[in-house]
């Protein structure tokens, strides 16, 4: 099983079984990751594919995700699932390629490629699963 994440408190857990996606959004309490959660998630994980997070400044929204990265990180580290971290600019650049980035042009791949995907209905929690998705086949496809 392949897991892609993007680690934002409103991002996503992609896991790819070999037929299909399971999504989650990512697993908070308050605004921390939920370590234990993510951790049963990410069970049985051949290969955890990880969004370096683009953090600038100190301010307070900066420093709780580059502690959430860090605790998504430890989780992964801890249990022994082999990570390779992906900035943000290389797994789009491959995915979206000439979209521009088009989020809705990948939320339209995904419902066509995997149409059992059962995403999430607010729109958060979906922007952040389809980037799990996509940060996940950017593994498989390129690794």
């Amino acid at each position: 099983m392949i897991a892609g994440i993007d680690p934002g408190q409103t991002g996503g857990v992609a896991i790819y079984d070999g037929g299909t996606y399971n999504v989650f959004p990512m697993p908070v309490v308050g605004k921390s990751v939920d370590v234990v959660n993510l951790r049963e998630l990410l069970q049985g994980a051949s290969r955890v594919f990880l969004e370096v997070p683009y953090l600038k400044g100190a301010n307070a929204g900066t420093l709780t995700s580059g502690a959430n990265y860090g605790r998504i990180l430890a989780v992964c580290e801890m249990a022994g699932f082999p990570v390779t971290l992906v900035r943000p600019s290389v797994w789009t650049k491959k995915m979206l390629g000439k979209t521009g980035g088009d989020k809705s042009i990948a939320a339209d791949w995904v419902r066509r490629t995997y149409p059992n995907v059962d995403l999430p209905s607010t729109k958060a929690a979906r922007v952040g699963c389809i980037d799990a998705i996509l940060i996940a086949e950017f593994g498989r496809l390129h690794k």
